[in-house]
């Protein structure tokens, strides 16, 4: 069994969406290459409740609920 570990992924757009990112592909391709990833996904995934920083100890990272499925796709 192959397990690849991330670091910290701050992710504030999608890395998807057709837009180029310097190494993206080799990183898609090193993870693809596994049967089980994990990684430290940083910020609170929302849902629209508004601006997470507002309320004590928020942050400002604050994803879409969406970003759980398009980084299930790389097996996260």
């Amino acid at each position: 069994m192959k397990i690849a570990l991330t670091g910290d992924s701050l992710i504030t757009r999608f890395f998807d969406s057709g837009a180029s990112y310097e190494g993206f592909e080799e990183v898609k391709k090193i993870l693809l290459k596994h049967e089980i990833n994990f990684t430290n996904l940083e910020g609170c995934v929302r849902i629209n409740e508004g601006k997470p920083s507002l309320f004590p100890g928020g942050s400002w990272v604050a994803p879409p609920h969406t970003v759980i499925e398009r980084v299930k796709k790389y097996g996260i």
